[in-house]
């Protein structure tokens, strides 16, 4: 009688070596592709924190804007100044970068009252001018302009020295050279990647934030991820 060999040939040895090999490189693909999927869900949830903490610091001083016999509670950008170059409203690169608007509210005074009261005066003609200020909304990227020196991919916002002409459209697309030098400049939001705004009829303003990140995928391929948060709000309105 032959007797019984013990153990595995080399062949069976081999076959099963490769098929836990085979069985390995499914797990570890079956792991990586759940560790990317999990790491988009949640680089794409922080974008969409990002954008929405920019727009609930935005939100609260663009719809303090009020306007005033003739002069406009956002005079840019306006219907009535056209964006050069022109405005395409399908394409948002080409929406301007910056809000101007006026208010009552000195929101950088020392020791400032969000509930004072503005006197009956401010409504007499051509008073609102001492009870009004300007104020510009622009995001900061030094690689157009470096107006804030240590500070890029941000939301900023400062007071604006009154012009001659609060209605002068050139001054309104440019108006940096008129930043108030009493007043610094103040970090809305950080983090962001680019913010623009175009007016829509007579007192809607969209507003659109940009977030993006970058993704490893497996096998070290990159993704950029992008997130484009839009608001659309009405401005105040009054009637005297």
């Amino acid at each position: 009688m032959a007797s019984r060999r013990n153990g595995f040939t080399l062949i069976e040895v081999l076959v099963a070596a490769f098929i836990a090999s085979l069985l390995a490189l499914v797990m570890v693909g079956i792991f990586g592709y759940a560790n990317v999927s999990l790491r988009h869900g949640t680089t794409r949830m922080a974008l969409v924190q990002r954008t929405r903490t920019a727009s609930d610091r935005i939100v609260p001083y663009l719809t303090s804007a009020v306007d005033f016999a003739n002069e406009d509670g956002v005079p840019y950008p306006n219907v009535d100044f056209p964006a050069e170059p022109p405005l395409d409203p399908a394409d948002t690169t080409t929406w301007p970068r910056h809000v101007v608007f006026r208010t009552t509210e000195d929101f950088h005074a020392p020791g400032y009252d969000p509930d004072r009261v503005i006197p009956d005066r401010f409504f007499a003609d051509d008073s609102y001018e001492e009870f009004t200020y300007l104020y510009v909304i622009w995001f900061e990227d030094d690689d157009v302009a470096d107006r804030v020196p240590g500070t890029n991919d941000a939301v900023i916002m400062q007071r604006l020295d009154k012009p001659a002409n609060p209605s002068d459209s050139v001054w309104l697309a440019d108006p940096f050279a008129s930043l108030d030098g009493t007043d610094g400049p103040q970090v809305l939001a950080r983090d962001v990647q680019d913010l623009r705004f175009r007016r829509i009829l007579e007192n809607g303003l969209q507003m659109q934030i940009l977030a993006s990140d970058e993704l490893q995928r497996a096998g070290g391929n990159r993704e950029d991820l992008e997130y484009r948060a839009n608001s659309v709000l009405q401005l105040p309105s009054y009637s005297y």
